[in-house]
């Protein structure tokens, strides 16, 4: 519940944000949302005549709104199933920058929190500002070389607020407009929600750094950073110090003999890994949050905006990418719709066609223009317009990969990513092979088609002849193929002649006997 004061800062904020979009010439968004009636009534009437902005007018709106719209715009860059290609280009120039924070306010957080007398020495001068927060160089009492991330004061307030009149306008889209409704518009504003404030959180931060070492640990060539979590709060976090050069370094890296092919080669197994196997992987990895020593090992720098997936959701991803490699229509459009939801206008052969062609599209894509991934984000976009719709973890992790690949084209000019994704994806499904990740799957499939099975029994007493028979034809299966099937028409039948009818009861019998399938 919030009190009367953080209402009125609301207000305040909500007004700010309405002048600022309504001097940006940005007005015919509000009128999109059925806001136009919050501005004074000669705005109104002007606002009224406004068109929609054009692409940099609507990125200079946003960085005039301040840190949480900047990060809205970078998240909406990476999503043209959303938002119009070309304003998604031009969202990709948002840069997350701030002033330097006065040296008192930093040393006052730092003693406040961890105390100064934990670092023998503490650079005033900062490695880097950005809007949530600034690093300095310091050294532990130890002798070890650290870097101290403190967060700016008062930035929870300030993105609170603006995720909250995010949210406001968000289900006023839904109300107002259909297609803002089918692609669920509010529940990835809700997402977007949580992975700022997960960033502001810099105890969970350190979680998600501790855990991604340990995944990481026996793996050649990466390294992830120790994160002192006893000297770490929700606003200090202290970490190990790595010195190296930019990844985009190409001339650091030719004189220190880096092979630049095999290095992003490294960086696109890793991350595929991290992904499929792991479920904890990184979600923004652009070139400032990596390092790379001299040897060749390249090091993540921040862990502010990390990723989880179930690890079904996961494999049918790598499915996915492996049938369009292949070039299985069928494959592919299937795991499309175990990824995505759809919504009353799903056409299914109109998907198909933009499929097919998508994948024409993959076999011809190389780096010069574009590449795999942005094949994948065009085939997004176009399913959307016939009903399918990509969930938001799903674009998180369509994101890593292009910028996984965008990286490797500026430093490997050469490398191409769909080389090495198929042995890769292959690998990583052979290590998630197993009965858990098959039960997974059919629960997951029960549960988004559970309107399927629970009117699958009465659907087959319909369907039973008077002699209560029921005639089942398969053409070109193998035994084995066919027994998860019979399993469930079977379960289906018992589960309405002798149970409760309680559709929570039915699902759990389905899935018992779904997954005895697999065991024998």
């Amino acid at each position: 519940m919030l009190s009367p004061s953080q209402k009125l800062q609301d207000l305040q904020r909500f007004r700010q944000v309405l002048r600022i979009v309504y001097e940006e010439g940005s007005a015919a968004l509000l009128n999109e949302i059925g806001q136009l009636q919050h501005l004074p009534f000669h705005r109104r009437i002007r606002a009224s005549r406004q068109e929609m902005p054009g692409p940099e007018r609507a990125r200079e709106t946003l960085e005039r709104l301040g840190t949480t719209y900047i990060k809205l715009g970078q998240v909406l860059s990476e999503r043209p199933d959303i938002v119009p290609e070309r304003y998604a280009k031009e969202f990709k120039k948002l840069q997350d920058s701030a002033p330097e924070l006065e040296t008192d306010a930093v040393t006052d957080i730092v003693t406040e929190e961890v105390g100064m007398d934990s670092f023998a020495d503490f650079s005033e001068e900062p490695l880097a500002s950005a809007s949530v927060a600034q690093v300095h160089p310091a050294q532990l009492k130890s002798g070890e070389e650290v870097v101290v991330k403190v967060r700016r004061p008062g930035i929870e307030t300030e993105v609170e607020k603006d995720l909250r009149i995010l949210e406001f306008f968000a289900e006023e889209a839904e109300r107002h407009s259909v297609k803002a409704e089918r692609m669920r518009v509010h529940s990835l504003i809700e997402e977007f929600g949580r992975w700022t404030r997960n960033e502001l959180d810099l105890t969970r931060e350190a979680r998600n750094a501790a855990e991604f070492r340990e995944n990481n640990q026996q793996r050649d060539g990466v390294y992830v950073p120790k994160v002192y979590e006893d000297l770490t709060t929700e606003r200090v976090l202290v970490m190990e110090r790595i010195h190296g050069f930019k990844i985009t370094d190409r001339d650091r890296a030719e004189n220190a003999g880096v092979d630049t092919e095999l290095l992003v080669e490294n960086i696109v197994e890793q991350s595929l890994r991290q992904y499929i196997v792991d479920g904890l992987f990184h979600a923004d990895p652009h070139a400032s949050n990596f390092l790379v020593t001299e040897d060749g090992t390249f090091t993540y720098l921040d862990f502010g905006m990390m990723g989880r997936e179930t690890r079904g959701r996961r494999n049918q991803m790598a499915a996915m990418l492996i049938s369009m490699l292949n070039e299985d229509l069928e494959g592919y459009v299937s795991s499309l719709e175990r990824i995505c939801y759809t919504d009353e206008g799903y056409d299914r052969q109109a998907v198909k066609r933009v499929a097919r062609r998508n994948m024409l599209e993959a076999r011809d894509a190389r780096p010069r223009n574009g590449g795999l991934v942005s094949v994948m984000f065009q085939m997004f976009a176009e399913a959307s317009e016939h009903g399918l719709h990509v969930p938001n973890s799903t674009a998180l992790v369509a994101r890593v990969l292009a910028t996984t690949e965008g990286i490797g084209m500026d430093v490997a000019p050469d490398f191409e990513l769909d080389s090495r994704l198929k042995p890769v994806l292959e690998d990583c499904l052979s290590e998630n092979n197993d009965l858990e990740t098959s039960v997974e799957t059919l629960a997951s499939d029960v549960i988004r088609n559970k309107d399927i099975f629970e009117k699958a029994p009465t659907q087959l007493q319909q369907g039973l002849s008077e002699d209560r028979e029921i005639d089942v034809s398969v053409e070109g299966q193998s035994r084995d193929n066919l027994l998860p099937a019979a399993a469930v028409l079977t379960s289906g039948v018992l589960a309405y002649r002798f149970l409760p009818r309680e559709p929570a009861l039915l699902i759990s019998l389905l899935l018992g006997l779904g997954a005895l399938t697999w065991i024998f």
